[in-house]
């Protein structure tokens, strides 16, 4: 799926270690959702 981002983003992202929590991860557009605990 699309992240919304531009080429030049998503390399820049992936230029440097980046560690994203769950919510983190939504907010860039790399997963659709986050699965809560039951």
């Amino acid at each position: 799926r699309d992240t919304g981002r531009t080429a030049e983003q998503i390399t820049a992202d992936i230029e440097r270690d980046t560690i994203l929590d769950a919510k983190a991860a939504l907010d860039h557009g790399l997963v659709d959702h986050v699965v809560e605990n039951r």
